[in-house]
């Protein structure tokens, strides 16, 4: 059987610049961190590639008709894709090998008015280890993390929308317990990164398998410790939090804009307050906001003190606001990303106040690792690390 390959190769004398490109184009993705590269059509069937820099997109080039082609005959051969379809949608997966690691490709292609837009989202394997001190957590966070990593059962939440960095969250605590002595198995949609030692379901489209179904399945599995992709509907709640009081320890993450909100949340799918109060140990919620680019950045008028306002903090007289510079270029003022956290304990006080919203604020508040995304953001203008307007971006929806 012929070894598959982990790189673009050319195959005729016509797409050597094509398949060189394509190479140079992956490679500076997965070094500078880009999440995603896009290959559009144009209206005179010419070919724009952008890239998603820290959130942004920026345009790279557009190439010659012929070549855009090429480009597309090239990512479907390697995602063993049909060449030839142009009707319908296809989603494909690939490996590409950078400095001697792997960085999985998701490619997904759609038929436009134009031609095609084909998107393809990077997964780069350094990601799936790190160790939870890489997080960024304030050391209250990370200190709670890992008591809860700790103990025998329960559950611990991540909350947050797409893109926020939960799995790598979930990962990490993964790695920081998983042992040769123990059965860890996971639940996801899709399997992001391959993690060796870990039993990794794939559930959704094309799989057959739901959450729920998979949960079932990985309770005759005898397991020490599941991760579940996501709670997304009622039975898959009830499982999770069975599964958390019978022995077992429960990663999981949902779509929920705060700590407080991951209550609202479950409680909007049908899970009962006895279960989470027996079930959860630690929530938390999570934003990735844009950090200024320490080269170019000067202290400027703050841009949106509403950001502030309900941080705890003074409104500073002044930001740091990056101007754009050659060490930027890909989105200009900003050169990095870093993860705002809040967590909070399922303690005895915090568990007596669910169900009221007010009452569970005042609780979490008594916790000494407990500060607002927004107070979390705010002091971190006030260190120079970032700026209201990239909190304006990365928070604005922050209002339960």
């Amino acid at each position: 059987m012929a070894q598959e390959s982990h790189a673009f190769i050319s195959t005729s004398d016509r797409d050597g610049s094509v398949v060189h490109l394509l190479n140079d184009l992956f490679y500076q993705a997965a070094e500078e961190g880009w999440s995603d590269l896009h290959f559009e059509t144009e209206l005179d069937q010419s070919m724009r590639i952008r890239s998603r820099i820290l959130g942004r997109l920026t345009t790279l080039e557009t190439v010659k008709p012929h070549e855009g082609i090429l480009i597309l005959a090239k990512l479907r051969y390697r995602s063993k894709l049909a060449v030839d379809e142009t009707r319908k949608e296809q989603d494909g997966r690939f490996v590409q090998e950078i400095e001697g690691r792997r960085v999985e490709i998701r490619l997904n292609i759609v038929p436009t008015v134009n031609g095609v837009s084909a998107v393809c989202r990077l997964l780069d394997s350094k990601n799936a280890g790190m160790p939870i001190e890489n997080l960024g957590m304030p050391p209250e966070v990370e200190s709670l993390y890992r008591w809860a990593l700790q103990q025998k059962e329960g559950a611990i939440i991540a909350g947050g929308p797409t893109g926020s960095g939960k799995t790598t969250t979930l990962y990490a605590g993964i790695g920081a317990i998983s042992r040769p002595d123990n059965k860890f198995i996971t639940a996801e949609d899709p399997v992001e990164f391959v993690l060796p030692g870990i039993q990794q379901i794939p559930v959704g489209s094309g799989t057959g398998r739901t959450f729920a179904s998979a949960i079932r399945a990985m309770m005759r599995q005898d397991p020490d410790d599941i991760l579940i992709g996501e709670i997304r509907d009622e039975e898959t709640a009830q499982m999770a939090a069975r599964a958390a009081i019978t022995g077992h320890k429960v990663l999981a993450s949902i779509h929920a804009n705060s700590a407080n909100g991951v209550f609202s949340r479950l409680q909007d799918l049908g899970l009962p307050i006895h279960l989470m109060k027996a079930a959860i140990r630690v929530v938390f919620a999570q934003r990735i906001i844009k950090c200024v680019c320490p080269h170019c950045a000067q202290p400027q008028p703050v841009q949106y003190p509403e950001m502030l306002q309900d941080s705890g903090l003074p409104i500073p007289d002044s930001e740091m606001i990056g101007a754009g510079c050659e060490h930027c270029r890909g989105n200009p003022g900003y050169a990095s990303r870093r993860v705002l956290f809040e967590a909070i304990k399922y303690d005895q006080a915090y568990r007596d106040a669910l169900g009221d919203q007010e009452a569970m604020l005042a609780a979490a508040q008594k916790q000494p690792q407990f500060a607002p995304l927004t107070t979390w953001g705010a002091r971190l203008v006030h260190e120079g690390v970032t700026n209201s307007k990239a909190l304006f971006e990365g928070l604005s929806d922050v209002s339960d």
